[in-house]
């Protein structure tokens, strides 16, 4: 994942298979790409036509997908995520939910794949970011500030489980300005663990095992940011090694035995795939129509808004989806659902859902060249933390999103503007080199 270099554009196909030190492994890549999509084409013609809609296009999609991400490098914070997501929500939860429970996500799992391969194809994470050696005190400060925040607000936040959001975003932005100052790599590692730690104190302190995915994101961020910078390669096959450890911890931050993984109510993982075939299958869709989605889209963008200045704010698919569906009976008042990427727009747009996955799509690949231009095409700080919160969209829906990235997003943009004024009025004119990392 970014090594050093100024190699030009690809092509669409390279671009989804991504690229292989060797000649070899970028063939064998692109192979797997033309047999992915290949089971695709199969599956989605499968839904109309019985005799081919088998369960094996399952086990297909997810061997040849995950042999493909292992044979290449993540090329920037997105592949990443993306590899991160895949991993966590369909690998191996989609063949659980099959085999016990006789639901097949196929047709999830190709919208994933779609979905990411194109917002890869238009990956804009900046390739050069300026490095500008000056004094750090201050940012020093402001990490310690940031950090120490993460941990000690929650003491006085009427909602603990959700203070860490605003400090990360502030020591978020001060691990890359550190960096940006000529940080070597030993210091940017130590940065990196006081991040990490400090997360986990926030965790350990006030955490009651709510949002799983959201503290996945969390903690993404900051080794993000390390590996950007210090061009740290990570591939796939490193996370696959890793998944077991990574399902016991979730299963015991659940309070479940680690032992029923393979059961059919492991870890609760399935449940937006689950919904999502429901609605699929016309069991039954929610308060269908453009008005109904719009709300939801307004939510990706401006969930963060306080509803107590907001008297009309929408409420979420995940949440209003109980109460249209099954009712709650047997359920708490606060009690809702992850509907899942898919299911979200199946729920507000029925068999219209395609449109809306488009919009979304078309939403973010344009939300994250504003947040480079915001940035001033300097910064990936608040793409990282955007690319990173797109885990809790995948599992939640829109509102899920906007409910967590934009508490990290703001601070950052808020901060990077402040920064701009203080150092165009600052005496002096700091040295200036370039880190170069390469997403192709």
């Amino acid at each position: 994942m970014w090594v050093p270099t100024r190699s030009g554009g690809l092509s669409a196909l390279h671009n989804l298979a991504g690229i292989s030190e060797k000649k070899g492994g970028a063939v064998l890549s692109s192979a797997l790409v033309i047999i992915t999509y290949l089971t695709i084409a199969l599956c989605i013609i499968g839904q109309s036509i019985t005799e081919l809609y088998t369960s094996n296009y399952l086990f297909v999609l997810i061997a040849c997908h995950t042999a493909k991400l292992c044979l290449i490098k993540f090329r920037s914070p997105l592949d990443m995520v993306i590899g991160i997501a895949f991993l966590l929500l369909y690998v191996p939860f989609a063949p659980n939910l099959l085999i016990f429970d006789g639901v097949d996500a196929s047709v999830i799992i190709s919208i994933f794949i779609i979905f990411s391969d194109i917002l890869r194809v238009f990956d804009n994470t900046p390739d050069f970011i300026p490095v500008i050696h000056s004094g750090k005190w201050l940012q020093w400060c402001g990490l310690a500030v940031g950090l120490s925040s993460i941990v000690l607000v929650g003491i006085v936040a009427p909602r603990p489980e959700m203070s860490l959001m605003i400090p990360i975003g502030v020591a978020l932005y001060f691990q890359e300005y550190l960096i940006k100052s000529g940080q070597k790599r030993p210091g940017s590692v130590i940065v990196f663990l006081l991040f990490e730690a400090a997360i986990g104190g926030n965790l350990f302190l006030y955490w009651g095992g709510y949002g799983r995915l959201a503290v996945a994101a969390y903690l993404i961020m900051p080794f993000a940011m390390l590996c950007s910078y210090h061009r740290i390669g990570i591939r796939f096959s490193y996370l696959v090694l890793a998944m077991p450890a990574l399902l016991i911890w979730a299963m015991l931050v659940r309070g479940e035995d680690a032992n029923s993984i393979t059961s059919s109510a492991a870890v609760g993982v399935t449940d937006h795939m689950r919904f999502t075939e429901y609605l699929r299958t016309g069991l039954g869709y929610g308060d269908v129509g453009l008005g109904p989605y719009l709300k939801q889209l307004e939510l990706f963008y401006l969930n963060w808004f306080p509803r107590d200045h907001w008297a009309g704010k929408p409420v979420g698919a995940g949440y209003y989806s109980v109460d249209y569906l099954w009712g709650r009976v047997g359920v708490g008042d606060d009690y809702n659902v992850s509907l899942g990427f898919v299911g979200d727009q199946l729920f507000t747009l029925g068999k219209a859902y395609p449109i809306g996955l488009l919009i979304v799509l078309t939403s973010v690949i344009l939300t994250r060249r504003a947040l480079v231009w915001l940035s001033g095409n300097d910064s990936i700080a608040a793409l990282i933390a955007f690319d990173a919160t797109l885990l809790t969209y995948f599992w939640g829906g829109m509102a899920a999103f906007g409910a967590r990235a934009w508490f990290v997003i703001l601070p950052i943009l808020a901060l990077s503007g402040l920064g701009k004024i203080w150092t165009n009025g600052s005496r002096g004119r700091p040295s200036v080199t370039e880190i170069t990392y390469s997403r192709s």
